[in-house]
């Protein structure tokens, strides 16, 4: 009897000892594994913090060449808007009795790289006008024309004879208009000049975000997004392009607060999101690294 409790106890005491190791190997084993995810995560931010700021740095030096192409464009429209108004100054003094009319501007308007022309009262009608594409002489084109002018900073240069008006404005369909306005010299009212940059010309030739992502792969670089505002400008992934952020879940869960330099991440069933936002622009830009 006294053997059969010693084999017991030895059994149990095997037991114990199966299971202390089993427990063991599982905290060893979870222990690993924990330490590996965490090295997982800090080299996917560090993929993401090197990828991310190299597509910043490329972004910044795309803005400077695109301001200062649009600043000469500006400065080229001010300079046509300030002469074209001194000819008409010229021409109406040497002689008296010439029409100003929409016939008038456009042989104006040959002389001069520009897509339209026009001449405003101080209150915002259009007296006259021409343009290349003939879109000016079309009384709702200057209906809307006179809408979107009413109220406008350009009128207020009639009150300030030695300012000159110029801006650019963004069209839907990338294409952007360059505009200039200052004070007629011949009589009341305002003088406004503009030329189109088409949408085609945009794409070919002006420097695009797009152009920085191009060539990450998206299944080995993770999914790289560069918005403006809300709006998706330039990804690595096309399907995304056109899109706002809150169209997209799992973007719109990684919105950073503006002018955060701290990553925000995201777990996901096969990926770890990463996402930060730029103090300078405010951009917001998405990595999703493979675990």
């Amino acid at each position: 009897m006294h053997d059969g409790m010693e084999k017991g106890s030895l059994v149990i005491s095997r037991k114990q000892h199966i299971l202390i190791c089993a427990l063991a190997g599982l905290l060893i084993l979870g222990g690993v594994l924990g330490l590996s995810a965490h090295s997982d995560l800090q080299n996917a931010e560090k993929q993401f913090e090197d990828t991310i700021s190299y597509v910043k740095e490329q972004c910044t030096g795309y803005d400077n060449l695109n301001l200062a192409t649009e600043a000469k464009s500006l400065m080229r429209v001010m300079e046509n808007a300030q002469h074209l108004c001194s000819e008409i100054a010229r021409d109406q003094q040497e002689n008296p009795g010439r029409v100003l009319d929409d016939a008038a501007m456009e042989e104006y308007l040959q002389d001069y790289t520009l897509s339209g022309i026009l001449v405003l009262s101080a209150e915002g009608k259009i007296l006259c006008g021409a343009s290349q594409d003939g879109r000016a002489a079309d009384p709702q084109i200057r209906e809307q024309m006179e809408k979107e002018l009413a109220g406008s900073i350009v009128l207020k240069v009639a009150d300030h004879p030695q300012q000159v008006y110029a801006g650019r404005t963004e069209k839907e369909d990338s294409s952007y208009v360059d505009t200039a306005a200052c004070a007629r010299k011949d009589g009341d009212g305002v003088l406004v000049v503009y030329y189109r940059t088409t949408a085609e010309y945009v794409r070919n030739y002006s420097l695009s975000y797009q152009n920085c992502v191009q060539g990450y792969n998206p299944a080995v670089d993770g999914i790289i997004v560069v918005t403006r505002g809300d709006r998706i400008v330039a990804s690595n992934d096309t399907s995304l392009l056109d899109t706002t952020v809150d169209e997209n879940p799992t973007l719109s869960a990684l919105k950073a607060p503006p002018g955060s330099s701290t990553p925000t991440a995201l777990w996901g069933r096969d990926a770890v999101f990463i996402s930060m936002s730029t103090a300078r622009s405010g951009r917001c830009m998405s990595l999703p690294c493979a675990m």
